[in-house]
């Protein structure tokens, strides 16, 4: 699952945000940049976030609505959709659950590591989830992860 960490390295290199606290306008920036139609939706239950790809190339990713309330959420869903984006063909869909496969194992770990970029973690020694999460503006269970990511890849 390191190739997801490195695409997400690569995203970073290519739209320059490798020391970026990255926020709503620079993952914008990127759906624009990718073709990606991003747009909202009041989801109800469990879906959250929805990425369609047609056969024809039509990009599409789609937020709960309900996350637009929520800053570190919103930017959470986004970085989650381009990670199935970046990384899977087809269409996908994140619920709001336990469970997760390895393709949505793979876009939460994109999701991670381009909302906190390597240069960011590397401006000061003493991080913690919680400290990432207040600084980076995203959700605790993304900094979490974020956390475990740098103590074993080291950035």
């Amino acid at each position: 699952m390191h190739w997801a960490i490195n695409r997400a390295f690569e995203v970073l290199e290519k739209y320059d945000l490798w020391d970026t606290y990255v926020g709503l306008r620079q993952l914008r920036m990127i759906c624009d940049n990718q073709d990606v139609y991003y747009t909202t939706f009041p989801f109800r239950g469990r879906i959250r976030e929805r990425y369609v790809r047609t056969s024809d190339d039509i990009k599409v990713l789609t937020v709960d609505r309900r996350a637009l309330g929520d800053t570190a959420m919103h930017k959470h869903l986004i970085a989650h959709g381009l990670g199935h984006h970046f990384l899977h063909q087809g269409n996908h869909c994140h619920l709001h659950t336990l469970y997760l496969d390895k393709q949505e194992i793979e876009a939460e770990q994109f999701a991670a590591v381009l909302l906190v970029p390597p240069g960011v973690l590397r401006s000061e020694d003493s991080w913690t989830p919680k400290k990432i999460a207040l600084r980076c503006r995203v959700p605790t269970n993304v900094a979490a992860r974020r956390f475990r990511i740098m103590e074993r890849v080291g950035m």
